[in-house]
């Protein structure tokens, strides 16, 4: 009996046994890229992460180094080191001025507390998009397929590992309806 492909697409969509896989290599794969945060194994495969040359939360130091120039009156886009008070690794700040406020709040932590709080605040939010995907989907199958993406997702990687801010900022309308 020969096995064409509409009837492979409809025995897929009875089993849920591939999509529980893909979700399952999803949460695999958002853990290796939490550990290669810590040990750079994943560094060398994307563009971003590999050109740092090892200078990873770049943007981010440069948003926490605007939200300090912020609370000591200084402009917030200020680079002259005669002028600012040194945070962490310096990066210009290039963003928008709502993202230094952002930067203000995480300047009650130390910067690489700061660093860290700002990676649990992306997985609570991965976290949060996965349950409300969870919440309103009807057909289960179609979920872990959809959040097999979401998880799977490779630039998420130079997400956590510079704060690109794409990320967070997109998915900050979940929140509204929910």
């Amino acid at each position: 009996m020969k096995a064409s492909l509409p009837r492979i697409l409809n025995r897929l969509k009875e089993t849920t046994f591939w999509p529980k896989l893909l979700f399952i290599l999803g949460i695999l794969m958002n853990i290796s890229f939490l550990l290669s945060l810590k040990y750079g194994f994943l560094n060398h495969l994307l563009y971003d992460t590999s050109y740092t040359k090892g200078n990873k939360e770049g943007d981010f130091y440069g948003m926490y180094q605007a939200g300090n120039n912020l609370l000591h009156n200084i402009i917030i886009y200020e680079t002259d080191s005669n002028k600012i008070h040194y945070t962490a690794a310096f990066n210009p700040f290039r963003y928008l001025t709502s993202m230094a406020l952002v930067g203000v709040f995480l300047n009650i932590f130390n910067s690489t507390n700061a660093y860290w709080f700002w990676i649990f605040f992306l997985e609570i939010l991965l976290a949060v998009g996965i349950y409300l995907a969870w919440q309103i989907t009807e057909d289960k199958t179609r979920f872990y397929f959809a959040d097999s993406m979401w998880l799977l997702f490779t630039p998420f990687y130079p997400e956590l590992y510079m704060f690109i801010r794409n990320y967070s900022w997109v998915n900050f309308p979940l929140f509204r309806d929910s």
